[in-house]
């Protein structure tokens, strides 16, 4: 609310930067809470995501991590 954007709009900001996204990739895989969270993101948006799952790991689904 201070800065005037939805919880989504602070989302895009955040993942559009390289090295946040980088950061929470590796934390989605490796903290088991994260995990849960993304997991949570992948059912309830389906294919509108920011997340989807390759193989034994959750990555972004678009490289500059926004919402398809």
């Amino acid at each position: 609310m201070k800065f005037d954007v939805s919880i989504q709009g602070a989302h895009d900001l955040i993942f559009a930067d390289a090295e946040v996204r980088k950061l929470i990739a590796q934390r989605i895989n490796r903290n088991a809470e994260c995990r849960k969270l993304a997991w949570q993101d992948i059912r309830s948006n389906g294919a509108t995501s920011r997340f989807v799952k390759d193989g034994d790991l959750i990555r972004f689904r678009r490289s500059d991590g926004q919402r398809p």
